[in-house]
């Protein structure tokens, strides 16, 4: 068996495999002889063809094989071609033995890459990158020594042809690898790869060092495609935590010149071991209280890790929902009592749990009404004003269950939040049925100084505001009625006002005086036409005062609709002008 790169079908071409250059070569087969001219080992005759393998192998510089052809008419593939950086195998076989002779058996192309030694290709039985089982023969139709028809390179025929090569090629390094850290925990275990690659397929010496006690590494082997593996295992025992150097070096035969060269190469796995995981305390905090529709603010913050490990919160707020963080809120749509477990978790997955308990009061409708016909003055008006709380039919809760103290009213103002008025204990609570519809009610009142509280957010003059009247019960649950008020804020030194406004037919005039003294007032159309006057009184006493707008002229008569205008004129307090309008 022989290699040809001239295209002379002869052996030879020792120098024709060019570096670092696509090179055709192709093998070649001579059945009827050895290479020096003698009859092969083979009985009874001599040996024809009816299949080969061939294993090529790189011993210098690495190489990258393409296009492999069979040239043996009738033969397919036994298994397709393996190609690595330092081999090829091929394998064919036919369905008949062809007579003793000389055969082009296949085509490849390579190329050297020429990195490390000369380009060098020589047969070999087989090497760390055949495929396992496979040897350089070919099937010959007679008696092999083995007792088959194979005739084996090195066992029944011998071939020395190669092609390129150095006389001074100093060898391959091999190459260790193995992962550079690695981190268990005490009483856990760990294993890690170790791998010595050696194109040269075979290791002279192995060794390593750093090896904590406990710890197990058989080595290395066997070599498959170049490459020798381990495995290092090892659970550390309690009190081994720390870090650890494990060192691994391969080198190659000291075969050089100079006896004493040799290559190696080393690798280092820094391995840390950590104490051994304790578990982590969950503290979830509470028992919590809290209102239906009001968030409530949970706090997990006292959990710890007796590591310092970070934790994860996972809270079940027993309502069929979850949140996560140490510090999570959480509103509830209903009153009842939930139970709430934290979950902590460890970054090795380690976890504990707490349980504790929220208990929401449930909101309860109120009707809320009052008997006030008139604007309530903030800080200048009557002394209190009252509202009357009824339960909703049919009646959820009892007016004894209502907590006097919790009474507030609640007005919530885009501009200022939530404001409360606290209910004034001052005032008597009544329990009466005023409006006849069969339920009673209990009046709460509220006084100037509470309702003071509102004062920032509302306008000036008089509007008409939204409110929400709210109390807790002594069963644990909450009451609210929502309702409208008008309120009225003094805008000058008379405060003076006019409600209803427009006069549908009539309306009245409110004003404040500080000293007794004449107090006169009229009405004006849009032309500055005084056509009423509304009162004219040379001495008038200090306080709240109301006065009738019917919305007629001097002589009695009713004034058509359109805009007028009030001017009123005092001793003391200076005067004041309105709008009113009179609709029809």
């Amino acid at each position: 068996m022989f290699m040809d790169v001239n295209g002379d079908s002869l052996p030879g071409d020792f120098w024709q495999f060019i570096q670092s250059d696509t090179s055709v070569v192709d093998v070649y087969l001579v059945t009827n002889q050895d290479p020096y001219g003698g009859p092969p080992a083979c009985s009874p005759e001599s040996p024809g063809l009816n299949a080969y393998t061939v294993n090529l192998y790189c011993p210098q510089s690495a190489a990258t094989f393409s296009e492999v052809e069979n040239k043996v008419p009738g033969m397919v593939e036994a298994y397709p071609a393996v190609a690595t950086s330092y081999g090829l195998s091929v394998s064919y076989f036919g369905t008949e033995t062809l007579p003793p002779g000389k055969y082009h058996l296949f085509r490849v192309k390579v190329v050297s890459d020429g990195i490390q030694g000369c380009p060098n290709l020589v047969f070999r039985p087989y090497s760390c990158f055949s495929p396992p089982g496979t040897i350089t023969s070919f099937g010959s139709g007679c008696l092999s020594y083995r007792g088959d028809d194979v005739l084996r390179l090195n066992e029944d025929w011998f071939a020395t042809e190669e092609l390129g090569g150095c006389t001074d090629f100093p060898g391959r390094a091999p190459t260790v690898t193995c992962p550079a850290e690695v981190t268990v925990r005490e009483m856990e275990p760990l294993t890690f790869p170790v791998s010595v690659f050696d194109p040269d397929c075979e290791i002279f010496s192995f060794y390593w060092r750093g090896v904590p006690e406990g710890a197990v590494f058989p080595g290395v082997g066997p070599i498959d495609a170049g490459e020798a593996r381990g495995t290092f295992t090892w659970t550390p025992s309690r009190g081994q935590a720390g870090t650890y150097t494990v060192i691994f070096t391969a080198s190659d035969y000291p075969t050089c010149f100079n006896l004493g060269c040799k290559y190696s190469d080393t690798d280092t796995t820094l391995v840390h071991v950590l104490p051994v995981n304790r578990q982590p305390v969950a503290e979830a905090g509470g028992p919590y209280t809290g209102i239906q529709d009001v968030p409530v603010a949970f706090d997990g913050s006292q959990s710890s890790d007796p590591d310092g490990d970070a934790l994860r919160y996972l809270w079940d707020l027993g309502d069929a929902t979850t949140a996560t963080g140490p510090s999570p809120f959480h509103t509830y749509r209903q009153g009842g009592t939930f139970a709430v477990t934290l979950t902590v978790t460890d970054i090795a997955d380690l976890s504990a749990q707490d349980t504790t308990a929220a208990s929401i009061a449930g909101v309860l409708p109120a009707r809320v009404f009052t008997k006030e016909a008139q604007p309530t003055k903030v800080t200048s008006g009557k002394r209190f004003t009252c509202f009357r709380i009824e339960p909703m039919t049919p009646p959820a809760f009892h007016l004894e269950e209502i907590v006097l103290s919790s009474i507030r009213l609640h007005y919530e103002n885009p501009n200022c939040a939530g404001i409360d008025a606290p209910v004034d204990s001052r005032k008597s609570f009544h329990v009466a049925d005023t409006d006849g519809n069969g339920l009673a009610e209990l009046e709460a009142c509220f006084g100037q100084e509470s309702l003071a509280a509102l004062l920032p957010c509302l306008p000036p003059g008089t509007s008409t505001i939204p409110l929400e009247l709210r109390a807790s019960l002594s069963s644990g649950g909450l009451i609210r009625g929502q309702f409208t008020h008008t309120f009225r804020v003094k805008t000058g030194s008379l405060d003076a006002s006019i409600s209803p406004n427009p006069l549908r037919p009539a309306s009245a005039l409110e004003f404040t005086t500080s000293t007794p003294g004449f107090v006169r007032a009229w009405l004006f159309d849009v032309h500055g036409r005084r056509v009423a006057t509304l009162l004219d009184q040379s001495s008038f006493e200090a306080g709240d005062h109301r006065i009738q707008l019917a919305g007629l002229d001097l002589l009695g008569k009713s004034l058509p609709s359109g805009i007028y205008f009030v001017r009123l004129v005092t001793e003391h307090d200076g005067a004041e002008a309105r709008t009113v309008t009179i609709l029809k």
